[in-house]
């Protein structure tokens, strides 16, 4: 990383810990992170508040649907429980379909 990108990057962690967004210096070094790798910033802030890791902030943000296993963003996927108490992440249009098949069954 040059000198340059690194003086941003303090930059925006030193923006995040001013503006009270995080609360220490490693949450706001974690969000400038997952900025870096494209996520909005109110979801980086949150995942960085959240977790501790890097790889667990991602993980936190791209759950996996339990319908059709694909990844989405934290925003797009839905915890939902059956009639069985079965705690489900479903992607809403999943949710969709999911609902529209239980209540015809």
């Amino acid at each position: 990383m040059s000198f340059l990108a690194t003086s941003c990057v303090q930059r925006q962690v030193r923006r995040f810990l001013a503006e009270g967004l995080v609360k220490t210096y490693e949450q706001a070094e974690l969000a400038v992170k997952l900025l870096d790798l494209k996520f909005e910033q109110h979801e980086a802030l949150n995942a960085a508040q959240e977790c501790h890791t890097l790889n667990a902030a991602i993980s936190f943000l791209q759950q996996e649907c339990e319908l059709c296993t694909g990844k989405y963003p934290m925003k797009q996927v839905r915890t939902t429980v059956t009639s069985e108490r079965i705690i489900n992440l479903l992607q809403a249009q999943c949710l969709s379909s999911f609902k529209w098949i239980y209540e015809e069954g």
